[in-house]
């Protein structure tokens, strides 16, 4: 019998790192043999900032998924149970991944992010007897950390699991003392989807005949996203043409992209709402660069992989220094970057792009693809010895 894996996570259509990680991790797994089973809860409200439109989505996804892949989406429960004064949405979770589990009858549990997800896994693990490996990426781990009450309740959850891999230095810094940690083989991505001939997709992006600079990612402060919007308007005034886009969506909090930027007034800088991952090749494929800035970012070990995407498709890239911490040093060796520095203001941004589009795409450099296609087998192969491992030690 081949492994059976329980994933318990963000998927499509929620878009982003986790579940970009989710979505092709399971793929991976399936290939090597497992049956994996994924339980989201993609359609509840509250993660509605972060989704690609059902229309995008729920008609392509299961062209993508191997046949070895199944996904359940949780159900809501205030669609059909009244409680006063409740959100529902842990409870709904927590039920529905139990149910699963109990009809899959995973050897793992593998939670990706502490919460919701590492809290049902662990109550359903422990209830059970099934082994629990449990991961977090997100800059959303400082603010566990700024409580201390979280801090402890978490920690008191991670004590009981099989393994912690912890994806940043502030989460093994945290954690690692009080669990059994692993380390598994950074993500870098499967580059029959990633690569620089991928047109593949529904999304229209455009006039390709001038210039064309990208985001992609959360609307955050942090990301120099004000300073962007002022390079390309300055970019644009002195050369006459060119087109900005941003792909992504706000997660709430105090920074709001139409405070710096009005469609209706221009009409060369356009906002979308996020894509679903397998649309991100022809999305970068579409530019002339990512831009891509993170300055004094909440982790700075936070790994935007959106760079390392953006380098399988050999797709120029603006950035800072510090976009690339967390990142295997030897991306650079195949990348076309351009660095600025972290406080650099939108003249210096302005350059940049012009110097971007003077030097235009280069080839690839030798070795490109074998890099990626070596360093996504090393990041399934770990990921899935990690869970045989887990599997092996069985409560």
């Amino acid at each position: 019998m081949g492994l059976t894996v329980a994933i318990l996570g963000k998927f499509p259509p929620i878009s982003g790192q986790v579940s970009t990680l989710n979505l092709w991790l399971a793929n991976g797994l399936a290939e090597k043999g497992a049956k994996v089973v994924v339980c989201t809860d993609a359609y509840y409200p509250r993660k509605q900032s972060i989704r690609a439109s059902r229309d995008d989505s729920d008609s392509d996804i299961w062209r993508e998924l191997h046949p070895g892949v199944s996904v359940v989406y949780a159900p809501h429960l205030s669609d059909s149970v009244f409680l006063p004064f409740s959100e529902l949405g842990y409870v709904s979770y927590l039920a529905q991944a139990r149910k699963t589990i109990l009809e899959h009858k995973p050897d793992v549990i593998f939670s990706h992010y502490l919460e919701p997800y590492a809290l049902a896994g662990s109550q359903i693990a422990d209830e059970l007897g099934i082994p629990h490996v449990v991961t977090h990426a997100g800059s959303d781990i400082v603010r566990l950390c700024g409580s201390e009450d979280l801090q402890a309740l978490y920690r008191s959850v991670l004590k009981n699991v099989t393994y912690f891999v912890p994806k940043s230095r502030i989460a093994g810094d945290v954690f690692s003392a009080y669990c059994p940690t692993r380390t598994v083989s950074p993500y870098l991505p499967d580059p029959r989807y990633f690569n620089s001939s991928n047109k593949a997709g529904t999304q229209d992006w455009g006039n390709q005949d001038e210039p064309v600079f990208g985001f992609y990612g959360k609307f955050v402060h942090g990301k120099k996203l004000d300073d962007i919007i002022q390079a390309f308007r300055h970019y644009r005034q002195r050369y006459g043409k060119g087109r900005l886009l941003f792909v992504g969506g706000e997660i709430g909090g105090k920074f709001h992209l139409r405070e710096y930027v009005d469609e209706s007034q221009e009409e060369a800088i356009e906002v979308r709402r996020f894509i679903p991952n397998w649309e991100v090749p022809r999305f970068l494929n579409s530019l002339t660069c990512l831009v891509y800035t993170k300055s004094s970012y909440k982790v700075a070990q936070h790994a935007a992989i959106i760079l390392r995407e953006a380098v399988a498709c050999n797709t120029p890239v603006i950035a800072t220094q510090e976009s690339l911490l967390g990142c295997p040093d030897s991306l650079l060796e195949y990348a076309q970057f351009n660095f600025v520095e972290p406080d650099a203001g939108a003249e210096a941004l302005s350059f940049a792009m012009a110097e971007m589009v003077e030097v235009g795409r280069s080839t690839e450099k030798a070795g490109h693809e074998e890099y990626f296609q070596r360093g996504y087998a090393q990041y399934v192969d770990s990921w899935y010895q990690c869970l045989l491992d887990a599997a092996a030690r069985k409560k």
